[in-house]
Order: structure tokens, then C-alpha cells, then sequence
């Protein structure tokens, strides 16, 4: 004897249906946006507490700046999460700097100098390089009445960054945010 099963699938095309008109909903892309900038904003804040400035001089808190500058909005096809901190995308796509307005890039090798621009600081002599040095020149702090005087920054034509995806969340983090955001939302 054979047994069969009915299987109706027109409650089933509904239900379909109905998820997926709730899966193109405003409110989910809303909810999308929200729980992923969230996810960028917790790891720009441990980012902060993890990543000091090389230097050892008075912190920026660059990345706790970056944090707060997180933004969400809608979009047709699900969210945007963008982080509108001047800085970061150089970070994480790295790439050549070079300088604006200026002859040479100003880098700060003294932990006084970090975060500051040499215009800061009253007493700074140049000392040309040797020409077929990478260095343009130093600028070095040199108080009046001394002979000596420390090395603040070092002159560049341009510096060459290297990419650092770990500025933000993995992929694998950002799509496990989505995911659960969504699954909540369909069970709600």
C-alpha cells in the first residue's frame, strides 16, 4: 500500500510573501544600519584603548573621534554605514600621503610633537639633509642659549602607508550582525 502526502503550498507562497515584503522594509534597513554602526562604533572605541600613539606622547583619542563620527542612513537596496573622520580611510585602504600647501609632510618622531603641527613650537631650527636622503630635513627644538636640541620632526616628500583592514569589523562580524538583526526582526 502506498502512502501519500498533500502538501499545500499556497499558505506557505503567503507566509513567503509577507517575509519577504518585511525583508524590504524601510524599518529592517533602519534596524540594519543601526546594529552594524554600532558594531563600527564598539570597535573604533576598543580600537582607542588598544592602538596608542607609537610615541608615548599626550593622546589624540583619533579613534574614539572616529567613533563618534559614525552615521547610518537607508538606502533602496538595505543601509550605509559611513565614518565621516578624516583620517580613517587612509588608514584601512593605505596608500601614498602627500603634502598640501606645504613642500614636505611634517612627521612627528618626539612624543611632545605627536598630534601637534610644527607651527606649535617657538623653537624649532631646520637642518637641511645631505641631498639622496630620503628626509628633506629635520626640525629640531633648540631652546635658546643651547647648542643641542632634540629632533621634533622629520621633513618628507610623501610617505607610503600600508593598508590596514583591521580598522574596521571583519566581514564575518559584519555579516553575523545583519543576520542576527534580521532574524530578530523576522521573530518579532
Amino acid at each position: 500500500m502506498t502512502f501519500t502526502l498533500k502538501i499545500d503550498a499556497s499558505k506557505a507562497k503567503a507566509g513567503l510573501a509577507k517575509a519577504e515584503s518585511r525583508l524590504t522594509s524601510h524599518d529592517l534597513k533602519l534596524r540594519m544600519g543601526k546594529s552594524v554602526s554600532e558594531l563600527v562604533r564598539r570597535h573604533l572605541r576598543t580600537r582607542n584603548t588598544t592602538h596608542r600613539n607609537k610615541l608615548g606622547g599626550r593622546r589624540t583619542n583619533f579613534w574614539a573621534r572616529a567613533s563618534e563620527a559614525v552615521n547610518f542612513e537607508a538606502t533602496p537596496d538595505g543601509a550605509l554605514v559611513s565614518v565621516s573622520q578624516e583620517g580613517v580611510l587612509q588608514q584601512y585602504r593605505g596608500g601614498i600621503i602627500r603634502p598640501v600647501n606645504a613642500k614636505a609632510l611634517t612627521i612627528p618622531v618626539h612624543p611632545k610633537a605627536h598630534g601637534k603641527s610644527a607651527g606649535e613650537f617657538k623653537d624649532l631650527v631646520y637642518v637641511k639633509q645631505k641631498p639622496g636622503r630620503r628626509s628633506l630635513g629635520l626640525l629640531i627644538s633648540r631652546p635658546k642659549g643651547k647648542q643641542l636640541g632634540e629632533v621634533f620632526f622629520v621633513l618628507l616628500r610623501s610617505v607610503r602607508q600600508k593598508p590596514d583592514p583591521t580598522v574596521l569589523p571583519t566581514e564575518a562580524e559584519i555579516k553575523e550582525t545583519v543576520s542576527n538583526t534580521v532574524l530578530r526582526f523576522l521573530t518579532t
